[in-house]
C-alpha cells in the first residue's frame, strides 16, 4: 500500500497520499479534519454524484449549492456571493475533468480564511496551469471505482501537500489510531485492501497512456462536433488539459427529444450513451425531506433546499448527452459513434 502511495503521490506531484476505501471516503475524512467548527457551511456544485455533498453532511455542515456556469463547473462569480461569515470552505469538481477556475477559487478561499478541497474523482490527468489538479487546496481526493480513469474497482486517494494533514488522514482512515490501541481521533475502517493497491501499482504505470487515449477520443469529437448548429461541446482554456472522463455535450434545442436521440443512436452504435446525474443533488429526497431524514437537522437549522434554485445547473442537467472515451473503444469506433451522433441530432 504504501508503494502505491509513493508512486502516486510522485505521478500528481504532491508529498503526500493516503490511500483509502474510497473518493468517497477520502472526502470524508478531509472535511473532517478541514471542518473545524460545526453546524457552518460548506459551499459545493449541485452538479455532481451525490456523495459530495453528503460528505459535507458526514462533518456535521450544511452543503450550499450555488449554481455552475457554461464549464458545468461551479461558477466562482456564484462562490463569492454566497460567501459569508458562517462559511467554512469549499468543496469543487472538476466535472468530466476539465478543471474548474482553480486561481479564482484560491483567492476567495485565502481571501476568507477558508478552506479548498477539490473532488477530483472524474479528473486523473487533468491539469491547470501545468500543476496536476488536486494539488492547489488543502487536499485533492481521486476515485479508483470501476468506471474511473484508474480502474480498482474500489477505493480512493488523498493528496496533500500539508505534513500534518496528511498525519491526521493516516489516523482517522485507520479508526483515530496513532499506534496500536491508541485512539486519538474519532475514526473509520477506510483503509485501503492490499490487492486492490497492488492492482492500483500495476495501472499506474500504464496512467499515462490511459489518460493520452481519453485525449485523442476527446479530440475526435472536439473536431467533429465543433461546428454543429445547436450543440454546445466543452471549451477548454489554453492553461488547462481534459482528461475525458466522459464527453459532455449541451443540446440547445429539442431536448425534450433527448431520449429518443439517445435510442436512435445507441441502435445504429451498438453503444450505451447516458444523460449523467438526472437531478441536482438539493432536488434529491434526501435534500427535499432533510429535516425527516437526518438527525442534526432536529438540532441545527439547514436551508430549505425545497427552495433552491440553480437555473444554468438545471437546464445543462436536463440538456446533457455524455458520450463514451473509454481507451478500449478504437479510435476507429469513436469516430463512427461521433459521426452517427451528429448525423441524429441534425436530423431532429
Amino acid at each position: 500500500m504504501e508503494g502505491f502511495e509513493k508512486e502516486f503521490a510522485s505521478y500528481v506531484g504532491v508529498p503526500y497520499a493516503i490511500s483509502v476505501s474510497s473518493g468517497t471516503a477520502g472526502l470524508h475524512v478531509a472535511l473532517q479534519i478541514l471542518n473545524n467548527e460545526r453546524n457552518g457551511r460548506i459551499i459545493t456544485t449541485p452538479h455532481s454524484f451525490v456523495s459530495t455533498a453528503n460528505s459535507i453532511l458526514y462533518v456535521g455542515a450544511k452543503p450550499v449549492f450555488v449554481d455552475t456556469n457554461s464549464t458545468m463547473n461551479i461558477d466562482p462569480i456564484q462562490v463569492e456571493k454566497n460567501w459569508n461569515s458562517q462559511t467554512h470552505g469549499l468543496l469543487g469538481v472538476h466535472l468530466y475533468g476539465l478543471p474548474f477556475e482553480i486561481k479564482k477559487m484560491m483567492k476567495i478561499c485565502k481571501e476568507n480564511n477558508g478552506f479548498l478541497v477539490e473532488d477530483c474523482a472524474q479528473a486523473l490527468g487533468s491539469t491547470y496551469n501545468d500543476k496536476h489538479v488536486g494539488t492547489f487546496g488543502d487536499a485533492g481526493i481521486f476515485s479508483f471505482y470501476d468506471s474511473k480513469h484508474l480502474k480498482l474497482g474500489e477505493g480512493g486517494m488523498i493528496v496533500t501537500s500539508k505534513k500534518n494533514i496528511m498525519e491526521k488522514c493516516k489516523m482517522i482512515r485507520s479508526h483515530g489510531m496513532k499506534k496500536k490501541y491508541l485512539h486519538e481521533y474519532l475514526g473509520y475502517n477506510y483503509r485501503m485492501n492490499e490487492i486492490f493497491a497492488k492492482i492500483g501499482r500495476i495501472q499506474l504505470k500504464k496512467i499515462k497512456k490511459l489518460v493520452a487515449a481519453r485525449r485523442e477520443r476527446g479530440k475526435i469529437y472536439l473536431e467533429d462536433l465543433a461546428n454543429v448548429d445547436n450543440l454546445e461541446i466543452p471549451l477548454i482554456p489554453e492553461n488547462a488539459q481534459h482528461s475525458f472522463y466522459r464527453f459532455p455535450v449541451i443540446m440547445k434545442k429539442n431536448t425534450s427529444r433527448r431520449k429518443d436521440l439517445i435510442s436512435l443512436v445507441q441502435r445504429k452504435i451498438g453503444t450505451e450513451l447516458s444523460t449523467g446525474y438526472p437531478i441536482p443533488i438539493y432536488k434529491q429526497p434526501l435534500y427535499q425531506q432533510i429535516s425527516k431524514r437526518l438527525w442534526m437537522a432536529r438540532v441545527s437549522s439547514f436551508p430549505d433546499y425545497s427552495k433552491i434554485r440553480c437555473k444554468n445547473a438545471e437546464l445543462i442537467i436536463r440538456s446533457l448527452i455524455e458520450l463514451p472515451t473509454d481507451p478500449w473503444i478504437s479510435e476507429a469506433d469513436i469516430m463512427k459513434i461521433s459521426k452517427v451522433f451528429k448525423s441524429a441530432f441534425e436530423g431532429l
